[in-house]
């Protein structure tokens, strides 16, 4: 600030330097530094499994940036627990609900606040894309099956099939292969193994 005399005679001034502080206010959401998560997970795994970390700043000072990660948004979102202060997602049951045959991957919405959890809020889309594993028995398509040899015994009368199906996801958890386990005395049947 600078003070000048107006007088005629004289141009006499002082200066003084001016401070000024500027309050803080909430004004920044929180920013998560990805802009969507996507990870991959048995659809077997345990009770604290680590899922991921989820990160998010917030410019603003003091409490206004400091972040709380405050909610897991979508449909299982139960079967995760998120630390409110790391940001760190694992599973939280063994009774999860996630089952590669019924979906391949999972959608939630991961929510951070600032003031410490009641502010400002931000979310990011978290993406679980499901591994499959072996966790279905095969099923054969008939209770029993029933062939008729022909009446030289070299063949049956008409062809005789048999089929079952597994219901896993991928390859090579459903692949089926067959064998004769009992009843087939001196080898007189042979079972294709892939086309049963």
């Amino acid at each position: 600030i600078v003070a000048q005399e107006l007088g005629p005679a004289t141009n006499l001034s002082t200066s003084v330097n001016v401070t000024v502080y500027l309050n803080d206010v909430n004004d920044n959401p929180p920013t998560f530094l990805e802009e969507s998560y996507e990870v991959e997970l048995a659809e077997n795994a345990t009770a604290g499994t680590r899922v991921v970390q989820v990160k998010a700043e917030d410019v603003d000072t003091g409490i206004f940036g400091k972040v709380q990660y405050t909610a897991i948004l979508g449909y299982l979102n139960t079967s995760l627990h998120m630390d409110p202060r790391t940001g760190i997602i694992t599973v939280a049951t063994n009774n999860h609900g996630f089952d590669r045959e019924a979906m391949p991957d999972v959608k939630f919405l991961i929510e951070a606040r600032d003031n410490d959890g009641i502010g400002n809020r931000a979310t990011v889309p978290l993406t679980i894309k499901l591994l499959d594993v072996n966790d279905e028995t095969p099923e054969f398509e008939r209770p029993i099956y029933e062939f008729i040899l022909a009446a030289n015994l070299k063949n049956f009368t008409s062809p005789a099939i048999i089929k079952a199906v597994d219901k896993d996801a991928e390859p090579p958890n459903n692949i089926v292969r067959y064998e004769l386990d009992i009843g087939n005395y001196e080898n007189k049947f042979v079972l294709n193994e892939i086309t049963g």
